[in-house]
């Protein structure tokens, strides 16, 4: 697949920017209901309304930037602690790291699902509780990741030769290592958004990570099942958004990736 020209990044760059810009260009108040309920999309309703006459354009960009704040808040904290996690073991010996793989081995067995519904049914529905729950099934993959690239670029000569001198293993890590693995995490960041975002909307679709009715994709495409068949039209702007999304980020991962492949 080409790289991007100039035009596909206008476009990927518009619909990643679209949801933020939902206090200037959204026409109606996403949570305002009406006596017009399913209304088909009109001048007054571009995307048309809900079982409970909300708009639904407007519920879009607004549920928008929260599930895309979601999923980019539980990326950061992924790579983060999946970069702490991956070189600690890395960097602290060969006992360590076997110690460290065997946990990861063990953690990685369990279905994220289940940890997600876990910790919202122990720690409540709550923005944040949802944050933590799509990023902690993704910080074993992101350690692995970090692990493997670690585990090579440690070898180099001017690793040797920095702890030679004196350096720490937190100085290597920082000054050396990761500013290495800067392309694989960009690239790997953008698989684990894809991932936080789909999590997300899929919790919140069985009714967790959020209350009844919040402006989010998750809740609009489980308000959308119960009505399809009556309204099916209702389901098309969350199921379309979420589908652009994950299209754009595996772009930018092949399109980031790209510089790592020519390295191999």
């Amino acid at each position: 697949m080409k790289p991007f020209n100039r035009l596909g990044w206008v476009v990927l760059g518009s619909l990643l920017l679209i949801p933020f810009l939902a206090p200037w260009i959204a026409t109606h108040d996403p949570y305002l209901t009406s006596d017009q309920q399913f209304i088909l999309p009109n001048v007054s309703h571009w995307f048309g309304t809900d079982y409970l006459g909300r708009d639904l354009y407007s519920r879009f960009l607004w549920g928008g930037q929260r599930t895309i704040l979601v999923g980019l808040s539980s990326t950061l904290i992924a790579i983060g602690m999946g970069c702490l996690v991956g070189s600690l073991g890395t960097l602290t010996g060969p006992t360590v790291d076997l110690v460290f793989l065997a946990v990861f081995d063990t953690l990685a067995s369990i279905p994220g699902i289940l940890v997600s519904l876990l910790i919202l049914t122990l720690f409540g529905n709550g923005i944040s509780e949802l944050v933590w729950a799509t990023a902690l099934p993704q910080i074993i993959p992101v350690a692995y990741v970090v692990r493997g690239a670690m585990s090579s670029s440690k070898r180099h000569e001017y690793v040797d030769a920095s702890r030679a001198l004196g350096a720490s293993n937190l100085h290597i890590m920082w000054q050396h290592l990761l500013p290495s693995l800067l392309n694989i995490l960009l690239a790997y960041s953008m698989s684990t958004m894809r991932y936080c975002l789909m999590m997300s909307t899929t919790v919140t679709f069985l009714g967790f990570g959020g209350e009844p009715g919040v402006a989010d994709w998750g809740v609009m495409l489980a308000e959308a099942r119960m009505a399809f068949r009556v309204a099916p039209w209702t389901s098309i702007p969350p199921g379309l958004g979420m589908l652009l999304w994950v299209m754009c980020l595996n772009y930018l991962a092949e399109y980031l990736g790209k510089p790592i492949a020519k390295l191999k």
